[in-house]
């Protein structure tokens, strides 16, 4: 049986969507995100900020609609990256990376679609992300 690295999380975005092109051959489209999420503990309402990103569709999708205050829902899974540079000590970053994305509403994108027109992009997206993946599980 095979372990489970898998997320789920409603929040709120911090800041507006950093969105950049990576200077690779595919050109993969990178969306990152700092998204806080409220927990109770001992009775007091805490916030954790995430650091989350977002590839190819969904990164479009996440520039395009989401802004400072908006709220989301999405599943994730956990990722680390080793950054390793001669004469300096070797640093991690952790972040999620979003599978599907779920728009809750909140504070509008300028120019935003319709919600209809947004809802049938976000499924595209989330659809396309698990061909993605998929296929890269096949492979």
């Amino acid at each position: 049986m095979k372990d489970i690295n898998n997320s789920v999380f409603t929040g709120r975005l911090g800041a507006n969507v950093d969105y950049r092109v990576a200077p690779n051959e595919a050109g993969t489209k990178i969306s990152t995100m700092s998204v806080a999420v409220n927990f109770m503990s001992k009775g007091v309402e805490k916030v954790t900020w995430l650091r989350v990103k977002a590839f190819n569709g969904l990164a479009d999708i996440c520039k395009e609609h989401l802004v400072k205050g908006s709220r989301l829902g999405f599943v994730g899974h956990y990722q680390e990256d080793k950054v390793e540079e001669e004469g300096k000590p070797t640093k991690y970053y952790s972040y999620f990376v979003m599978d599907n994305l779920t728009m809750l509403g909140g504070t509008p994108a300028p120019d935003a679609q319709t919600e209809e027109e947004a809802t049938e992009d976000v499924a595209q997206a989330n659809q396309d992300n698990l061909i993605e993946q998929a296929e890269e599980a096949l492979a």
